[in-house]
């Protein structure tokens, strides 16, 4: 017979053994259960034993808990719409890193993280384990990171050390991150909440792990940041060299096969799609890649070579090669990516959103078929 164990909401380890779960369960008469036809003990969560569940302190216009039920349509709905709130947040929290009560971002993914305990238990370990238990989102960034990247040349302990000196040091990589994911969640029809892409999704987890890297590059620690380079690559199928710019509101999405070179710069609020190359020409150590500006769109697999720029605010067409400059607010498709004629105005939003229904230009960018 299979006994599965399941605890409430108390403050347990990072990696509790078998035997603590066990002896927490045996000795709280309320947690309630029920017998399986698999002959399987299930302890199922009650809603009041989340004690937690009503918290907020925060000094926000709404409580986490007021956008509805994680997972619902209208869950995303709300959270789309309060984007601004959030952003808000950011500033404070950049403002002021050690203060929780204003971290608005975090809260959000510790409710959803109490709500789906409540609802799927099988999660409960992982969710205390990753969110819960970490005392800041930076802790608990550095920890999902760890477990991801963990391999035998670098044990699991050691990458969160790496992360958590990496957070201390450089106040505005914590910012990044939460930029990044404002960018998936908002971006992505597909996000069913913060918890979706802050847990699952590997194109988050890339982008972190770059940074990271990153950090550790410009410290000097090279060989360290080339260990999570080919561990990021290994895990995630992305390719990004830790020496590479990259801004914040970066979104990938599906990410499978990314590659970006050595010394390309991508800018603020730019989306890449699947099989994206930022490649470079030459050999020269010199600048070899390409420059990616604030606000652009890059569609499933296309490919951008040498020291070139995509101008602001432009979008590259699916499965484009582009040899040349981008102007600004240019749309360029086929190959090689010429200009496409367009009677549309400057939309309202940046193209890096561009997947949201309604837009005009959305077809011939996300399937372009010009030769």
């Amino acid at each position: 017979m299979t006994t599965v164990y399941f605890i409430r909401s108390v403050k347990i380890p990072l990696e509790p053994s078998t035997s603590r779960l066990r002896q927490l369960c045996r000795n709280d008469d309320t947690l309630p259960w029920r017998r399986r036809k698999n002959s399987s003990i299930v302890f199922q969560f009650r809603s009041h034993l989340c004690l937690t569940m009503n918290t907020f302190s925060g000094t926000h216009d709404f409580n986490p808990r007021d956008l509805g039920d994680p997972g619902s349509r209208e869950y995303m709905t709300t959270v789309r719409q309060t984007m601004k709130s959030f952003r808000s947040s950011l500033i404070q929290c950049k403002n002021e890193p050690t203060s929780i009560e204003n971290d608005l971002v975090f809260e959000c993914l510790r409710n959803e993280a109490r709500y789906f305990i409540n609802t799927e238990p099988l999660l409960a370990s992982q969710m205390f384990r990753c969110v819960l238990n970490p005392d800041s989102f930076s802790d608990a960034m550095s920890y999902v990171l760890a477990n991801a990247l963990t391999s035998e040349f670098m044990q699991g302990i050691d990458l969160l050390e790496l992360c958590k000196s990496a957070f201390l040091e450089d106040s505005n990589l914590e910012s990044a991150v939460r930029e990044d994911l404002l960018a998936a969640v908002e971006r992505n029809p597909a996000a069913a909440g913060f918890l979706d892409v802050f847990l699952y999704s590997k194109g988050f987890h890339a982008i972190q792990s770059y940074r990271v890297a990153h950090h550790l590059w410009k410290r000097g620690l090279c060989p360290s940041a080339l260990i999570m380079q080919a561990q990021m690559s290994k895990c995630f199928q992305v390719d990004i060299h830790p020496a590479a710019k990259l801004g914040c509101g970066l979104f990938l999405d599906h990410a499978t096969c990314v590659v970006i070179g050595e010394t390309a710069v991508v800018g603020n609020n730019v989306s890449l799609m699947q099989h994206v190359t930022l490649g470079g020409v030459g050999r020269l150590a010199s600048k070899r890649h390409p420059t990616i500006r604030n606000g652009v769109l890059v569609a499933a697999g296309a490919s951008i070579f040498g020291n070139i720029t995509v101008g602001e605010e432009s979008q590259v067409g699916a499965c484009s090669q582009v040899f040349s400059n981008v102007h600004d607010g240019v749309t360029v498709v086929g190959v090689p990516a010429k200009p496409v004629d367009s009677n549309v105005s400057k939309s309202a939003f940046l193209p890096s959103l561009i997947l949201e229904e309604g837009n005009p230009n959305s077809n011939c960018i996300l399937h372009s078929d010009r030769q």
